[in-house]
């Protein structure tokens, strides 16, 4: 099993005038065992207003190795969890709506697991 300060994931939250939750999602990454070596901040076309809010959110959790990507138009959820996965550099992809929040130790488990089986091409939970 690897260990390193930091799981070889890619958070990816799209997101689309998400300004009032997404503090509440960051904060769950920020709180895992096993924190991500990268999240993502898809931003799907919001309007101005709410992208300099969204921008300003993410700025807080400048403790995290976040970045803030911008779509030019929104496209939906669909697309911009695809932008997120093409701007994605580590070995394993998690998705967080931007609604959402995590258990502390989710990246840790479900991250272990994927590194310690090869053949799971994917992994998931009910809840």
């Amino acid at each position: 099993m690897r260990r390193a300060d930091r799981a070889p994931v890619s958070v990816v939250i799209p997101c689309y005038r998400c300004q009032g939750t997404l503090g509440r999602a960051l904060a769950s990454v920020a709180a895992q065992t096993w924190p991500p070596a990268e999240v993502i901040v898809v931003d799907d076309g919001s309007p101005e207003g709410d992208a300099a809010e969204i921008r300003r959110v993410v700025d807080a959790y400048r403790a995290l190795p976040v970045r803030y990507v911008r779509l030019d138009r929104n496209r939906g959820p669909g697309a911009a969890r695809n932008a997120g996965w093409e701007a994605a550099t580590q070995e394993l992809v998690a998705f967080l709506d931007a609604d959402d929040s995590w258990h502390p130790r989710k990246l840790e488990i479900q991250a272990r697991t994927m590194l310690d089986r090869p053949e799971l091409a994917l992994s998931g939970h009910r809840w």
